[in-house]
């Protein structure tokens, strides 16, 4: 569910809004080159997701990581502050903050799996001119076997009774999370 961390975040406006590159979060020191893998390509797939969630949107633009740390330069500080510092420079009303936690890919077929895709994100949309958090959302979730959670029917029937990819999980989480908020939904 959103968290909506303010009573006038619906009187804020936003007419256009600017994408960061997804930040892949920290991974311990022990992390293998198969989870550092995986969390590459899910940064890609998460990226082009965004993209294709919000292509009918008017006024939405996408920092590359190069633009990012150029627009950056020498500045020291949070996650939010580093976007409304970006936002200001660009001249945009609100930055969105995309962050991938987990992507594992299923191994298997439609039908069987060896192992369930698994996929973790987070975003913030922060408005540049106040620094308020408008909305954010969570997603965390390994697809699981009907025969093992059965509260999971009305899911697995939305699916076909199917095991899906990590891809198609991201597209589902992400159009899910986006339509709770006012700023991101159609």
């Amino acid at each position: 569910m959103p968290l909506n961390t303010d009573k006038d975040s619906a009187a804020l406006t936003v007419q256009s809004i600017t994408v960061l590159p997804v930040k892949i979060a920290q991974a311990d020191k022990d992390t293998s080159h198969t989870i550092s893998k995986q969390l590459q390509e899910g940064s890609l797939v998460l990226t082009s997701t965004i993209k294709e969630v919000l292509k009918d949107k008017e006024r939405v633009s996408y920092l590359f990581s190069g633009q990012q740390e150029s627009l950056l330069g020498n500045f020291h500080g949070s996650r939010n502050e580093a976007a409304v510092f970006i936002g200001k420079k660009i001249e945009t009303d609100a930055v969105l903050i995309p962050t991938l936690h987990r992507y594992i890919d299923r191994e298997g077929k439609t039908y069987s799996v060896n192992q369930p895709a698994s996929v973790s994100f987070e975003y913030s949309l922060i408005h540049v001119k106040t620094g308020k958090t408008l909305c954010t959302g969570f997603f965390d979730e390994t697809q699981e076997a009907l025969s093992s959670n059965l509260f999971s029917f009305k899911q697995a029937a939305k699916r076909g009774f199917k095991w899906i990819t990590a891809r198609e999980f991201t597209e589902e989480g992400l159009k899910d999370k986006f339509s709770d908020c006012q700023y991101l939904s159609k």
